[in-house]
């Protein structure tokens, strides 16, 4: 992908620490006769592992590089530097009932009235223990293309059986035993490897909310 000047970017170094840049000039190279864009980004915070300040479209650094999205505080440390929550992402926190969200002014947000001081507590749990905190499914914008190709033929469910088969429904499928199956409904066996994100556990999983719910987060 091309970098824009004044954009900031975030990856991971050969340690696996993540870090911030931000580019701060791009120009042309000719290699070979090959045009490559050549770009210059300051480190605004972590280490990079990099002697240089420089990398080339196309290279392993850039590769590693993803936009870094200019969120409330508050998103990076309840979802993590590598994943942060979204403006408008309902989450649950463990041991507590009612839904939860960070609002654009990076402000904490609850499901529910005149439960201010529960929701204090609810917010110092969470600061202080994110890995209560329960998030919906996240997945990369290849996946969710492909589960919109499943929607769009009319299979918007999704369950994985307790031998890790993964199925696409018409319908929410019932569960019997260990597998997902109804010989009355139409399904059909999806590669096992695929979306490792949902699992016996979480099956059955309807995509169909999961993108309408990630479409009114995003507008």
């Amino acid at each position: 992908m091309e970098f824009e000047v004044g954009k900031k970017y975030t990856g991971k170094n050969k340690n696996g620490e993540i870090f911030l840049i931000q580019i701060t000039k791009s120009r042309k190279r000719d290699i070979e006769g090959e045009k490559i864009n050549r770009y210059s980004y300051e480190t605004l915070k972590g280490n990079t592992s990099c002697t240089s300040f420089e990398f080339d479209d196309g290279s392993l650094f850039a590769d590693r590089l993803k936009p870094y999205e200019d969120l409330p505080r508050i998103c990076y440390i309840l979802g993590g530097e590598d994943n942060p929550l979204k403006i408008g992402e309902h989450f649950r926190i463990q041991g507590y009932v009612p839904g939860f969200w960070i609002d654009k002014n990076g402000h904490f947000e609850f499901d529910g009235e005149n439960f201010a001081t529960f929701a204090l507590v609810a917010f110092a749990e969470a600061i202080n223990h994110p890995e209560k905190i329960i998030r919906s499914l996240q997945f990369s914008d290849d996946e969710k293309a492909f589960m919109r190709l499943y929607v769009g033929i009319g299979l918007p469910w999704f369950a994985r059986d307790n031998n890790t088969h993964l199925f696409a429904y018409v319908n929410r499928p019932e569960l019997d035993k260990d597998v997902f199956y109804d010989e009355k409904d139409f399904s059909m066996e999806l590669p096992k490897e695929l979306l490792p994100q949902i699992t016996f556990k979480n099956s059955p999983f309807n995509v169909k909310e999961h993108l309408e719910s990630e479409g009114k987060n995003d507008g």
